[in-house]
């Protein structure tokens, strides 16, 4: 399994316009039934990069495609050939169990941005066996590749777990 993890990776004026953005009473985010077919938890996104035809369908995707390469290339030597799909996902505490579920049946990796401090782990299994939990903190990245995850509730009352994902495939 390939796994990378870095904090602090947004500048200052990142983290400006990443406020910005989620707080802005003009943020476009849609209501969707299920996080994951069938689970019944309810979130918000905004469509970065369409995951049917992979297009850009916002004017904040190159903003967020500009750090994921950055990234990537920081911790990998990985080429992205296409980036499959991203979004921004608002989730608000949910009552249920999150499902266990890949992005894509194709080979792929998969990055996650939180874009703020809450709770609410990123839990990424290998095996059937919890490889890692990973903590929400704002500016924290991780990558990893086709493996099995899920992402719980914050449990602050009110409270706003913010994350970009994204995915994409390479040559290899």
């Amino acid at each position: 399994m390939n796994f990378y993890q870095e904090d602090n990776c947004f500048t200052k004026q990142e983290n400006k316009i990443i406020d910005e953005i989620l707080y802005s009473k003009e943020f476009p985010v849609f209501y969707y039934k299920d996080q994951v077919i069938g689970d019944g938890i309810p979130f918000f996104s905004h469509v970065l990069i369409t995951k049917d035809t992979h297009e850009i369908n916002s004017n904040y995707a190159n903003f967020f495609l500009g750090i994921a390469y950055r990234y990537i290339s920081k911790v990998s030597k990985l080429e992205p050939k296409q980036f499959l799909r991203g979004n921004i996902n608002l989730t608000l505490p949910f009552k249920g169990k999150p499902k266990l579920h890949v992005d894509h049946e194709e080979p792929h990796y998969q990055i996650i941005m939180y874009l703020n401090n809450a709770s609410g782990t990123t839990d990424i299994y290998k095996d059937k066996k919890l490889f890692k939990k990973v903590n929400p903190k704002k500016g924290r990245i991780i990558m990893f590749d086709k493996q099995p995850h899920l992402a719980n509730s914050p449990t602050g009352k009110d409270e706003l777990r913010a994350v970009c994902v994204m995915t994409f495939n390479t040559n290899d």
